[in-house]
């Protein structure tokens, strides 16, 4: 059975980058092996891109399509879910810089709330310290459609739960992961600049960063690229609709814009963003995971000895993405499969491989670096 296995990763695997390292693709093949094959047979493809330095280098495995043969490309589109967090925490970074907003403004100053959320700091939202839980509670009540989530609950829907809810006393200002705190920066976003807030991102972050595939609302040409999602039984799903929590899950993109937004993280200078960018992965407050603190959108993880590794990861019912990077080592790396199921931390093993196993010494050694 084992062989089996092995031999249909053998002719599944795809090298799609102009750039080729055999030993890499032999790294990434043996833990796709070792550690990923009760999740392969429930995800019928992925895509591993990974930066080292000035290389980038793409692989695909499985297949595009549960019944087929074709292999993902580097412009399929994929929902990257809450990984849309980092460009909408970009933004709102982007608009404190700019003097429009300040991170410890009240929630109130933008909203109009009738009740004590209206003193909820911007920076609580962002760094999921506003004590609200994930979801509403009255969230499956507007779930018309299934596996459509989100489509009919609407932004004064968002209004009215956030004027009735009452954090809980032992929530307040401690860690607890909220699609609500981003739903609400998104109509905060949009109260200041007037305009909608996938515009406004389109303008500010997306266009000059020249990520032409990344987007909320796919054209013709785009739609024909998108891959097709599996739900964890296997069965194909459509692409989620919105209208509210776009600015919390609701980007699609692709592995080259990915990977170019993931070459900007690890040098910032190469953009006029560049500020944004260094402010967002300073500390702000502690997540109350061993080891794991929160920047604004990222999450940092803390190596006892080893450079720190900023991350995010997204899911819809039908697509899975993850993002994550070291910078001093110029390494990151980028996963994308078309099937709601976990990929068992395949990223952020391929990133520790890639960084001699958390070893600094060796890693500096490498890189020339006393």
């Amino acid at each position: 059975m084992k062989y089996i296995f092995i031999l249909i990763f053998s002719i599944g695997l795809n090298v799609l980058s102009a750039q080729s390292n055999p030993k890499l693709y032999e790294v990434i093949e043996k833990l796709v092996r070792l550690e990923l094959q009760i999740n392969y047979k429930k995800t019928p493809g992925f895509l591993v891109g990974v930066v080292e330095g000035d290389s980038t280098y793409v692989y695909a495995f499985g297949t595009a399509e549960k019944e087929g043969n074709n292999t993902h490309e580097n412009n399929h589109i994929f929902e990257i879910g809450s990984v849309t967090k980092i460009f909408t925490a970009s933004l709102l970074q982007k608009m404190a810089n700019d003097g429009l907003l300040s991170l410890d403004d009240p929630l109130g100053k933008y909203i109009e709330i009738n009740n004590e959320n209206k003193n909820i700091a911007l920076r609580e939202l962002v760094t999921h310290t506003s004590g609200l839980p994930r979801l509403p509670m009255d969230f499956g009540t507007k779930e018309i459609k299934k596996n459509n989530p989100y489509a009919f609950y609407t932004k004064n829907d968002l209004i009215k739960f956030i004027s009735t809810y009452k954090v809980q006393e032992d929530k307040k200002s401690k860690y607890q992961y909220s699609h609500i705190g981003f739903a609400l920066l998104e109509l905060v976003i949009e109260s200041v600049s007037h305009e909608s807030y996938s515009s406004l991102l389109q303008k500010e972050i997306l266009d000059p960063m020249e990520l032409n595939n990344t987007t909320f609302q796919l054209d013709d040409a785009q739609e024909k690229r998108l891959s097709k999602g599996y739900s964890l039984g296997g069965n194909e799903v459509k692409p989620w609709l919105y209208q509210s929590f776009e600015g919390a899950l609701g980007l699609k993109s692709d592995m080259n814009d990915l990977l170019k937004f993931l070459k900007y993280q690890l040098n910032p200078s190469s953009t006029h963003l560049s500020r944004v960018i260094d402010q967002m992965r300073e500390k702000q407050v502690e997540s109350g995971i061993k080891r794991v603190s929160i920047g604004t959108g990222w999450h940092i993880v803390h190596h006892k000895k080893f450079y720190d590794m900023f991350a995010h990861s997204g899911a819809t019912d039908g697509h899975r993405a993850y993002m994550a990077f070291v910078k001093e080592t110029q390494t990151g790396v980028v996963v994308l499969s078309n099937s709601e199921n976990n990929m068992g931390g395949l990223g952020a093993l391929v990133l520790q491989l890639i960084n001699y196993n958390w070893n600094k010494k060796k890693m500096d050694k490498r890189l020339g670096l006393k």
